[in-house]
């Protein structure tokens, strides 16, 4: 009998960053198709509710070096964050790759070194005959033009076309970077974020553990047998103000004036944010500090506790310009995150999402990015009421961004 095929996601981080949901997806997809997969990150083992999606996936921790823990380089980490692939680990990362004598490695942010290093545990487990496959998927695209070019400068010219070039294989998150990757003769393939049904019950594991049945009860004035309609429940979640800046300010003040204009039959719209820093929130320049005031800031949180506020919320908001190469170029994971959650998105069309935004079923579609559209938007929500079936997005969802939908190509394309 044939063995199944070996393959090793390399995931730079640990299992709780912002890229560790793509990489457990592409790794559990992998899985689906019947590939022998690990996925190799950094720090300690998985939590158990990790370990609980993880399902077929052997999570395989790689540890960091004493001098460079946490809570001793954490500035040095910070400022000056490319050091890692040189100096964390340089000799471990090949001979974890060479221990599985992987059939293929696909790398996660793939930066110089970790190429580097993925081609030398590829040679040590053939027997030195470099006979796997090398692949890296490229999300990261760093849009800005000063971060890029100082990237440029600390890592040799790296930008995602050199490192596609140089690879030739990558999996992406949109057509549009499929194209774009594509010219310079890379074989590429669009593969949106993906997401087990399995967060829903994390999510519900972890309200209950909080000891509530929601995470949104606590900050909530509304009680059952109340005469007043529920809230209408808005979250905006995040990491990088600067991305979100658009619907950070154009939600803040679109819900400010909603409560202005307030009538007493209609639902009040209470507004989430989560992951931004009320700090960074007040300092956008077109958000109206006095807008704040009822703002509820949840601040930085791990996806369990995301899952359970986007699971709990009624809209999901996300809005960004559609004109914007870097918008073109991504994917949102937090749109197909709370689609498998079942709760609807109030949303431009910003990338690939308008292959999958369907305007009344699982999304309210904005013309725009502008203030305007997104105030039409959150009027639109407020007469929707019970409009959207939750269970019926979350079965969408389910045939659109799970793991299995893109075993076999995903699989196809890394070893054919």
């Amino acid at each position: 009998m044939k063995r199944p095929e070996r393959v090793t996601v390399l995931l730079p981080q640990f299992l709780e960053g912002p890229g560790a949901w793509r990489a457990l997806g592409l790794a559990q997809a992998l899985a689906s198709a019947a590939c022998d997969t690990r996925l190799l990150h950094w720090g300690r083992s998985a939590s158990p509710a990790i370990q609980s999606l993880a399902g077929d996936v052997r999570l395989v921790p790689l540890e960091l070096r004493p001098a460079w823990r946490p809570s001793r380089g954490r500035r040095l980490w910070g400022r000056a964050r490319w050091l890692q692939w040189w100096q964390l680990g340089r000799n471990d990362i090949g001979a974890a790759i060479a221990e599985g004598r992987p059939d293929v490695v696909l790398v996660t942010q793939a930066w110089p070194g970790l190429v580097h290093q993925a081609r030398r545990g590829l040679r040590q487990g053939a027997g030195g005959r470099g006979s796997g496959r090398l692949a890296i998927d490229l999300v990261d695209w760093h849009p800005r033009g000063e971060a890029q070019a100082r990237r440029m400068r600390l890592t040799g010219r790296w930008t995602p076309q050199t490192a596609a070039e140089q690879v030739g294989r990558v999996t992406v998150v949109s057509e549009y970077a499929a194209e774009t990757l594509g010219r310079g003769g890379a074989a590429t393939m669009a593969v949106p974020p993906l997401f087990s049904g399995g967060i829903s019950q994390v999510a519900q594991a972890c309200d209950s553990a909080a000891g509530r049945g929601s995470e949104l009860a606590e900050t909530t004035r509304h009680t059952e047998g109340s005469a007043d309609p529920p809230p209408l429940r808005l979250l905006i979640s995040g990491t990088a103000p600067w991305l979100d800046r658009g619907a950070l300010a154009n939600c803040v003040n679109a819900v400010a004036a909603l409560w202005d204009d307030a009538r007493p039959d209609q639902p009040r719209v209470e507004l989430h944010i989560a992951g931004h820093p009320r700090h960074a929130v007040e300092a956008l320049p077109d958000v109206e500090p006095a807008a704040l005031s009822g703002v509820v800031f949840h601040g930085p949180l791990k996806a369990p506790r995301i899952w359970a506020l986007v699971a709990a919320c009624d809209f999901l908001v996300l809005q960004r310009p559609a004109d914007e190469r870097w918008a073109r170029m991504g994917f949102p994971s937090k749109i197909s995150e709370a689609w498998t959650l079942g709760t609807p998105v109030i949303t431009n069309l910003v990338s690939d999402v308008g292959s999958y935004a369907r305007d009344g079923f699982n999304a309210i579609v904005l013309a725009d990015d502008s203030p305007e559209a997104m105030s039409k938007g959150l009027a639109r929500a407020l007469a929707a009421g019970d409009a959207f079936d939750r269970g019926a997005i979350a079965g969408w969802a389910g045939h659109n961004f799970a793991p299995e939908v893109y075993g076999e190509e995903l699989r196809g394309f890394l070893l054919g």
